[in-house]
């Protein structure tokens, strides 16, 4: 694994919901990588190889507690002083001054205010810097949905636009860090948006997703294929868009 030191967050939680909601807030408001862990001992092994930036654990987790993960990397000297916050609904007296014994850099109680979290890990992370998500498709349902999708679960700024056309100016006037392009427009296709961008210097290097309907003819989609083939793009999206499957692909491109 890639060391990314002062650029990743490692958080432990074997509670899907609380990490899931946890990494959205990290990820939305600030510049750097995320790694996730769902036991401590998986956790452990994450914060050795990735050598973060900050650790946010749950206290409560079987088999591993995320004590036994604070113990364990305060007895590294590497790690000595590692920026940890708890985050956990045990908040007891004896609890809470063990952690700080244990020279942790916050406390947080669950359930908490995201402006509370936020304003704890502003202290080590830096804030996010906005980047631009272009999504091209001349249906408004589609649009409104893969928007829900990406601003829900990623720090960017979302930009929709009904026609390759205006696609073509908003990459030309600004950075798009990623294009999602449905392939059946009329006059500017996703297929065409894309080989239009790769003609051009300053946006060849784009990532492009290309978005087809699950229904499409299979000899229409073949055509299709063979002619973004001649070209760089990244994955394909299947609509009605799936949460998983895009926040994955997405994810996978941006990293």
């Amino acid at each position: 694994m890639t060391n990314t030191v002062g650029n990743s967050v490692v958080i432990v939680d074997d509670d899907e919901l609380s990490l899931e909601m946890v990494r959205a807030l990290v990820e939305k408001n600030f510049s750097c990588r995320v790694f996730t862990a769902n036991n401590g001992i998986a956790g452990l092994e994450l914060a050795r190889n990735v050598n973060p930036r900050l650790v946010i654990l749950d206290l409560a987790m079987p088999y591993f507690s995320g004590f036994r993960i604070i113990e364990t990397l305060r007895e590294d000297e590497k790690y000595k002083h590692l920026p940890i916050i708890i985050c956990t609904v045990i908040t007891d007296a004896k609890t809470v001054e063990k952690a700080f014994d244990l020279k942790i850099a916050g406390f947080i109680k669950k359930p908490f205010m995201p402006e509370h979290f936020l304003a704890v890990l502003e202290k080590h992370l830096d804030k996010q810097s906005r980047q631009l998500i272009l999504v091209v498709d001349d249906e408004e349902h589609h649009l409104r949905k893969v928007e829900q999708i990406l601003t829900t679960h990623f720090p960017h700024d979302v930009l929709t636009v009904d026609s390759g056309i205006d696609g073509m100016e908003i990459m030309r006037d600004r950075p798009v860090q990623l294009v999602i392009a449905d392939v059946e427009m009329p006059l500017i296709d996703g297929v065409r948006l894309l080989s239009f961008a790769r003609d051009d210097r300053r946006l060849k290097h784009i990532p492009f997703l290309l978005a087809f309907d699950k229904n499409m003819d299979e000899d229409d989609y073949e055509d299709i294929i063979d002619e973004a083939d001649e070209y760089s793009y990244q994955g394909i999206l299947k609509k009605p868009f799936d949460q998983e499957e895009v926040t994955e692909m997405v994810r996978k491109v941006l990293t």
